[in-house]
């Protein structure tokens, strides 16, 4: 994995071992070049069997080295051989020296791939469109079934689950590391298809659980190792994250869970202010208890803005901000570091810093509106050396100007910081200074951002790994600071030092991804004919003009690794004008992967960052209460679909239908099913067509508007309704059509084995039990379905209602959870339907596992989802 980009100081990086190069292996598996299909049969190997992970008991060891020789060698080998460009698998073999009685190691490595990357591209440029497409296909079909090896190799080593014997039996098949370099090629190749071919999909590349578990025992959080995985979905990005290190900064993470990150939320009754020097349950660093007794702050306690001149001006509708005084010399010749704060109105022309901090490091205090004075000091002197240093900034904002560059003196400095500028006892005047928040950051002449895992990193290493250590910090996984980082053009990272780096400069490579892939795809030029005709044989002679692939692949590291650290288009200042459902749609992808102390603050920071609705927001104090008002700020850009998105869900009379948060559960997939873009969803199909799998395009049906009323929520679908319940409902069940000809098997969010095999990404399965539905009132139930049946072999989902009943021609229910709807005919059933039948048949409870269809609706049909 030499090939791709590493910081400065790697930690721990992963060398992956030949593992055919054992001399106690009897048998050699070395590539043969005559078809990657055909391989394993052509050494004694079942190539369906290794398609479901089953190694019929071999050897592991000759096990492993067949693996690597097929998924590894012999995948690069075939990509490269479709493209008619040689392939030398010892050129990516390494072999240590031996010292004294140590035999010699050999290693797999990529130093040379660039060039055969480079030839690639060389040969495929030119090339015909039908050769480019046959090519295209190939590779994919290869790079897929690849993928599903590894896919149902984690599958079968996550069912092993506490068999100790089997788990190590089938790690020792296929070790980590060697798994990890099949993953990071198939990203490879999967960057390059796209750049080369531009293919009308990507091709997907399978997760590295085991690249997780390495990340978790180094010391990483698992919930925060998810989440930079939900982020990022890129295992280059992920192993350039682990080879920067664990996190520094020790902090509480006995309450986090697999899926989210909790050591950064505050908890008031025992939060505790930090001094400055940072007290040790906020240092680096293990600290002997000998020092540390002498580490007592002595700074003359804590220090604020008067109580009544702050709520004054915020109840005058002004920008509250502090002013303090830079240290000076006195007249008699004394040093005077005095503070003399005071808390002003900001006017329009007295140039502010916002300050964006995370709390969990000690630069809060949720009982009063005070910091220590040795912390205040500190960040006066923070401040003073960013503005001195970074005249190009500063120089235009300040009225000294160039008064300031000359005697390298400030006399006052003036500030907004959140524990200071917010009230804490007056809960109005604190409501009505968040409702300004936006205006604070837009307003600030800078932001600057003090987070204690950045403080004590370099600010002279690559600009990749400053922007990779920012993509990590735990300011970049709150959800205040989003909108912190966000409204503001000048935004400044605090590093070691007092050294600051612009937020902005950090996304530069990004946008050289952009040019890189343009410049590849459409440069055309008469210099590059007698290079690339070199090219195709090999030879690399660097004449001018020529395109070094592989140099752009190593110059611009943070283009390939899909690292981006704030979406530019959420602030005051877009690079295209969006709609409120483009930007609402950014805002969730980006907060899914943030977290917050109080989620009633979810909907406070969404609809800030919206510009609408905070207001009436506020004006609730409970999560529900505020979370329903701003469903209805964001009704009109809902789409009808969010009934069949897989996300957790409220608790709420009218509201069951409702996604309860968007924090750490949301896929980008399920977010698109949210919000409604286009104007129009692509379900409200007939259920049952005999033209479903001949005519697989369908005229785009426009939907109504969305509306949120007292009962629920009105959307129209097709749908059917059952016959009541005679017994209770089994979490699996079926109806038939057509005579028992046709029949639909449905599996509920309850059923969690069978629903997520057949679920098409990562399912949010209900965490409580399955509350059979019984006989009585609420046992007529509704399925609404999103979708008509197009795809034989493919599931739709769709929306189990109960206590159904029909009012005026709209159907009214209460959602119930998500289902997903299997057609199975004589012709074609699920490979589990038989088994799951039987099963049912079979139960010990006697639930009721087959419904009788009552009703059948088209795609005008409403309904009131409660």
């Amino acid at each position: 994995m030499d090939h791709i980009p590493t910081p400065e100081h790697p930690f721990r990086p992963i060398h992956v071992p030949w593992l055919g190069g054992s001399q106690k292996l009897k048998v050699n598996y070395e590539y043969d070049s005559k078809g990657f299909l055909d391989f394993p049969s052509r050494h004694g190997w079942n190539t369906q069997s290794l398609q479901d992970a089953n190694f019929e008991g071999k050897n592991a060891a000759q096990t492993a080295a067949f693996l690597q020789e097929w998924l590894y060698f012999g995948l690069i080998s075939s990509v490269f051989q479709i493209c008619g460009i040689s392939f030398n698998r010892h050129d990516f073999i390494r072999r240590t020296s031996g010292l004294g009685k140590k035999k010699y190691r050999a290693f797999v490595t990529t130093r040379t791939l660039g060039k055969k990357l480079q030839q690639w591209y060389d040969k495929e440029k030119y090339g015909s469109s039908s050769t480019k497409s046959e090519h295209e296909q190939d590779i994919r079909y290869n790079f897929t079934f690849t993928s599903g090896v590894l896919e149902a190799f984690n599958r079968k080593l996550r069912s092993a689950g506490d068999n100790v014997e089997e788990a190590t039996y089938l790690r020792n098949c296929l070790p980590g590391e060697a798994e990890l370099s099949v993953v990071v090629l198939l990203a490879t190749i999967q960057y390059f298809h796209m750049v080369i071919y531009d293919p009308p999909s990507r091709l997907v590349v399978p997760t590295c659980p085991w690249l997780s578990s390495l990340m978790v025992s180094e010391g990483w959080c698992v919930g925060q190792v998810t989440k930079l995985w939900r982020r990022h979905n890129n295992v280059l990005t992920m192993y350039y994250f682990k080879m920067l290190g664990p996190p520094t900064a020790k902090k509480d993470h006995s309450r986090c869970s697999a899926t989210r990150c909790a050591a950064n939320d505050v908890l008031e009754d025992i939060y505790a202010t930090a001094h400055c020097p940072v007290e040790p349950s906020f240092m680096h660093f293990q600290v002997p208890k000998m020092i540390t007794k002498r580490m007592n702050c002595r700074c003359g306690g804590h220090m604020g803005p008067p109580s009544d001149k702050l709520v004054a001006i915020i109840k005058d509708g002004k920008i509250p901000i502090i002013s303090v005084r830079c240290p000076t010399t006195t007249q008699n010749g004394k040093w005077d570091d005095s503070l003399d704060l005071r808390v002003i109105a900001y006017t329009g022309d007295t140039p502010y810093i916002a300050i964006s901090h995370v709390w969990s490091d000690g630069l809060g205090n949720p009982r009063a509106n005070t910091l220590p004075i040795c912390q205040l000091k500190a960040l006066r002197t923070q401040l003073q050396y960013m503005i001195l240093t970074n005249p190009e900034y500063f120089d235009d904002i300040f009225p000294e100007g160039l008064h300031i560059h000359k005697t390298a003196r400030l006399e006052r400095l003036h500030f907004w910081i959140d524990t200071l500028c917010v009230p804490v006892n007056d809960l109005e005047m604190r409501k009505k200074a968040i409702l300004d928040m936006r205006n604070v950051y837009e307003a600030a002449s800078a932001v600057l951002v003090k987070d204690a895992e950045l403080n004590a990193q370099s600010r002279y290493c690559p600009l990749e790994e400053v922007m990779a250590r920012v993509c990590v910090s735990p300011w970049c996984g709150r959800l205040w600071t989003l909108q912190e980082g966000t409204l503001n053009d000048r935004v400044f990272v605090q590093m070691s030092h007092k050294e600051v780096v612009m937020l902005d400069d950090l996304n530069e490579p990004t946008r050289a991804l952009v040019l890189l892939s343009d410049e590849l795809l459409d440069a055309e030029s008469a210099d590059l004919i007698e290079p690339i005709s070199g090219s195709l044989n090999g030879d690399h002679n660097g004449a001018p003009g020529h395109m070094d692939f592989a140099a752009k692949f190593a110059a611009c590291p943070s283009a390939i690794l899909s690292m981006n650290v704030l979406p530019g288009s959420i602030g005051s200042n877009p690079i295209s004008r969006q709609t409120k459902a483009e930007l609402f749609l950014q805002i969730l992808t980006e907060v899914q992967c943030r977290e917050t102390s109080k989620a009633s603050d979810e909907a406070i920071c969404i609809t800030t960052l919206l510009d609408a609705g905070v207001e009436d927001v506020l004006r609730e104090n409970t999560h529900d209460g505020r979370w329903t008002v701003f469903l209805s700020v964001v009704e009109d850009v809902i789409s009808a679909r969010i009934i069949f998105a897989s996300l957790p869900r409220m608790a709420l009379d009218g509201y069951n239908w409702a996604p309860r948060t968007f924090l750490s559960c949301a896929q980008g997939p399920e977010l698109a099913r949210v919000v409604n873009i286009h104007g129009f969803d692509p379900g409200n199909q007939e259920l049952q067509q005999d033209s479903d799998i001949e005519e697989p395009n369908h005229t785009r049906h426009v939907s109504r508007p969305v509306r949120i009323g007292e009962r629920g929520l009105m959307v129209a679908f097709t749908g059917l309704t059952f016959q009541p319940l005679t017994n209770p409902l089994s979490p699996e069940f079926c109806f038939t059509e057509d005579d028992g000809n046709v029949t639909y098997w449905c599996v509920t969010e309850y059923s969690p084995v069978h629903f997520a095999a057949y679920f098409e990404g990562t399912a949010f399965l209900r965490e409580e039990s399955w509350d059979a539905v019984k006989p009585g009132a609420p046992s007529r139930l509704s399925v609404v379905l999103e979708n008509h049946f197009s795809d034989p072999t493919a599931p739709v989902r769709g929306a189990l209602l109960t206590n159904c009943r029909d009012e005026a021609n709209v159907v009214y229910g209460r959602y119930l959870c998500l289902v997903l709807v299997m057609r199975t005919t004589k012709s074609y059933q699920p490979p589990a339907f038989e088994l799951a039948k039987e099963k049912m048949v079979q139960n010990t409870d006697h639930a009721q596992w087959e419904l009788a269809v009552a009703a059948k609706f088209d795609g005008q049909q409403e309904w009131c989802i409660a």
